[in-house]
């Protein structure tokens, strides 16, 4: 992994958290994102993204967390109307010391952000979390609500199945920016496995499928 510094890093500030390894589907519109486009497409294909903790997408004058992701596109295909639809997948999270300015987009000064190493003895923790996504995703499927489906198998790299497991995950954006600022990944099973608890009890809560978990993230 590149340890230097990614200095003035094209950013594509989000309402939801990418996680690394996941895939990023992306409509482009936006003038900005538009001209962020053609530098990165004629680059290294890399931008980073961060959860916006405030305001929305569209405008700017938003407020964005310090800790996001480093993507690089797959897939780009230009629309008639100048805009892109573009696939990326999440490659390391990222520190974010600075964000530069808005114009011509956004960007930051950003560093990467390894995580400490996994326990050896971890494998009952990324047991446990899967098994609580699964028990939720049966529950869900039972009182009608659509979800994906809860026959998934982990890939065989601890840590990466641990970033699997998190974009699986029902939890809203807050509680998926823990998970991905977590630096310990065996305190991250622990968290993850926590949450899946209270987000079952909450499906129990709930009385139309209608009010159901939205899933900002595909597996």
């Amino acid at each position: 992994m590149n340890q230097s510094e990614f200095i003035g890093l094209p950013m594509f500030p989000l309402s939801s958290v990418v996680f690394p390894y996941a895939g990023l589907p992306l409509q482009v519109f936006e003038s900005r994102y538009k001209k962020m486009m053609q530098k990165v497409l004629g680059g290294d294909q890399c931008f980073g993204t961060a959860l916006i903790v405030r305001g929305s997408e569209t405008g700017g004058g938003d407020t964005r967390s310090d800790i996001g992701v480093r993507v690089r596109i797959l897939e780009a295909d230009q629309r008639p109307d100048g805009g892109w639809t573009v696939f990326a997948a999440g490659i390391e999270r990222i520190s974010i010391s600075r964000w530069l300015t808005d114009d011509p987009y956004p960007s930051a000064d950003c560093s990467p952000l390894n995580d400490e190493n996994l326990q050896p003895d971890a494998t009952p923790l990324l047991n446990l979390a899967a098994e609580r996504l699964r028990v939720f995703l049966q529950s869900a499927a039972q009182l009608g609500f659509t979800v994906p489906s809860s026959d998934f198998e982990l890939v065989s790299d601890p840590e990466i199945a641990t970033w699997q497991l998190c974009t699986m995950s029902p939890m809203g954006p807050m509680d998926r920016q823990i998970l991905l600022a977590e630096l310990d990944p065996s305190r991250r099973l622990e968290l993850f496995s926590e949450m899946m608890e209270d987000q079952l009890i909450l499906l129990h809560s709930r009385i139309r499928p209608d009010d159901g978990p939205q899933w900002s993230a595909t597996n």
